[in-house]
């Protein structure tokens, strides 16, 4: 109990990171695009949601990381036909989603896909991501339903919060900023952006943490039929 409790207050721990790396962000861009405070310029660079290799991407990169860790061990458990290939399949997929937050790989697709296709679509990277997720469906189905029906109401859960950012609110923050809107604005869509993505895997960290209460994260392989 002990384990799960302390797991518990680690949770709460990242949310309030979070929070505290909101707060500072928004403050900056308010200094910094509002306020014209260019003596800010440096440090919001560091807070940025929207930037690459500072402190927000850290954390983000972190958690992902951490996720990956913990699916990969239950991996390892799981035995063959258990569900085993699609937790292998989601660990690769989130070494990928680390790698594209800390390179946004996804935002330098447009070009390439644009010139290939002889289009000027702002979201071509979404193709990519269409077709992927449609692969994906196809080839993990018969992997995820050997899952436990607990643990894939999870996956679920977190995918939809994860899409929630990288789709649906990237798009938005992309239509408005591309209809030359207000820079402060749009970096706070961001903002929005990131922290559906980052509270996806919190979330799934939570779950995995406190799947069951009775035991510690040692015995997750409970989540197997």
């Amino acid at each position: 109990m002990n384990v799960i409790y302390n797991k518990q207050k680690f949770v709460w721990l990242l949310i309030l990171t979070l929070a505290i790396l909101i707060i500072l962000s928004s403050l900056l861009n308010i200094l910094f695009y509002h306020f014209d405070f260019k003596f800010f310029a440096g440090l919001q660079a560091y807070f940025d949601f929207d930037g690459e290799a500072n402190f927000p991407t850290f954390y983000s990169v972190s958690l992902i990381f951490m996720a990956t860790i913990y699916i990969y061990r239950l991996y390892v458990k799981t035995a063959a036909g258990k569900g085993k290939s699609f937790l292998g399949f989601l660990s690769l997929c989130f070494i990928y989603i680390a790698v594209d937050e800390f390179t946004q790989l996804h935002e330098k697709l447009n070009d390439p896909i644009n010139n290939f296709f002889n289009t000027d679509y702002y979201f071509s990277w979404l193709l990519i991501l269409g077709g992927g997720l449609i692969a994906i469906s196809f080839i993990a189905f018969s992997s995820f339903k050997k899952l436990s029906l607990d643990f894939k109401v999870i996956i679920i859960k977190f995918i939809l919060i994860y899409l929630m950012g990288v789709v649906v609110v990237e798009v938005i923050g992309g239509l408005y900023i591309a209809r030359a809107g207000n820079l402060l604005i749009y970096k706070q869509i961001t903002i929005i952006e990131e922290t559906f993505e980052i509270m996806a895997f919190i979330y799934l960290l939570k779950k995995i943490f406190v799947f069951n209460k009775k035991t510690s994260i040692i015995n997750i392989e409970q989540v197997i039929k």
